[in-house]
């Protein structure tokens, strides 16, 4: 807080902590409802990418030639980096080998009649049409156990420059729920590129009793659709939860059988999310704003009717400031258009006119 001789006090509430959507789960009061969240801001390089909440969903290395590595994730934090290295040869023709992630211990999440999966993405120059996300079913007229295999799912590209969630049934084999939206560079022809150019936060929610899934992508919703499912469950011969790769109803070990070969996601991931309710969409909307906040922000008074707030930048990075007169109220108010970062530090001016107190924050953006 900041106080002169005026009739104007400046307070500056988001000062006092680093508030991150990356770091909501791991925070005391965090929401039950998140079983697992791999936030990649912790040390994975020995091969192992904790889950957050403390559920115990740990993802770990089967694949002794590839792995992710760190790099730059959204909100200025840490992400995971994907990338195919060599090559497979099978009965099944020549793939290409990349790292996956796979999820062993399923308690809490290998059934859900409602839920939320959500994740940052950015694919990658190698990515392709079959490119996988999550990889938790295979059809049921191909399964080694076909009634296990029933309800279960996949979130990936089916073969189109965009990514679907999928349902496995006895009936129909497979059944696309919703789609998201083609955002590659150039997504057909002679020089087709399935890369993407940024980050974006792909989302769903289901929720088999109103028999309802919704997709959001950056946030916003883009397809809803019924799931026709009394529940979803994640399947294989040996049950596991792929990350990064199609299972292909094998088990997570390398070199034990042929899969998985395939799907292998190139690009960065960040901040995988899986809930056991459907959020709402002003949840869905928090994800993608984040609320990571400047802690080098300072206030001075200007002039007899204006604030000037400064702070430190990051390269590379976004901000936007955001106001509100009350503390105690819930919504914070854009002021201008997003500020790039440019040198050492950056500014702004707000008025003050007519107004006897303040509360201002700088929020890092995706």
């Amino acid at each position: 807080m900041i106080s002169r001789l005026t009739p104007y006090s400046i307070v500056l509430a988001a000062v006092l902590c680093l508030c991150s959507s990356k770091a909501e789960a791991a925070s005391p009061g965090a929401d039950p409802s998140l079983k697992l969240h791999f936030d990649f801001d912790q040390d994975f390089s020995n091969g192992k990418v904790p889950d957050v909440t403390g559920n115990g969903h740990d993802g770990w290395r089967f694949c002794p030639t590839n792995w992710i590595t760190a790099t730059n994730g959204v909100f200025g934090t840490s992400g995971s980096f994907w990338h195919t290295n060599g090559t497979i040869t099978d009965i099944e023709g020549t793939h290409a080998i990349g790292p996956y992630i796979g999820v062993t211990n399923l308690a809490g999440i290998e059934y859900l009649t409602n839920g939320t999966i959500s994740f940052w993405a950015q694919f990658g120059q190698d990515s392709d049409v079959s490119t996988v996300i999550l990889d938790a079913g295979y059809s049921p007229w191909y399964a080694t156990y076909p009634n296990l295999a029933t309800n279960s799912w996949s979130l990936r590209r089916n073969y189109r420059p965009y990514l679907s969630f999928i349902v496995f049934d006895a009936a129909a084999g497979q059944r696309t729920i919703v789609d998201w939206p083609t955002d590659v560079v150039q997504p057909g022809g002679f020089s087709a590129d399935l890369s993407t150019t940024n980050f974006h936060l792909y989302t769903i929610t289901f929720s088999c009793p109103n028999n309802q899934a919704i997709a959001y992508y950056d946030g916003r919703p883009f397809m809803t659709n019924s799931i026709g499912s009394p529940w979803l469950r994640i399947y294989s011969s040996t049950p596991w939860l792929a990350i990064g790769a199609w299972a292909h109803d094998g088990t997570p070990q390398w070199g034990d059988d042929l899969y998985p070969h395939s799907g292998f996601f190139d690009g960065q991931m960040d901040d995988l999310r899986i809930y056991d309710r459907a959020l709402s969409a002003s949840e869905v909307q928090s994800l993608y704003v984040g609320n990571t906040v400047v802690l080098t922000l300072q206030i001075q008074i200007a002039g007899p009717e204006s604030v000037q707030l400064s702070w430190v930048n990051q390269p590379g990075v976004s901000y936007q400031v955001e106001s509100k007169s009350n503390q105690c109220a819930a919504a914070w108010w854009l002021l201008g258009a997003p500020i790039s970062s440019t040198g050492l530090n950056n500014s702004t001016l707000d008025s003050i006119a007519g107004r006897s107190s303040g509360f201002y924050r700088v929020r890092v953006l995706p």
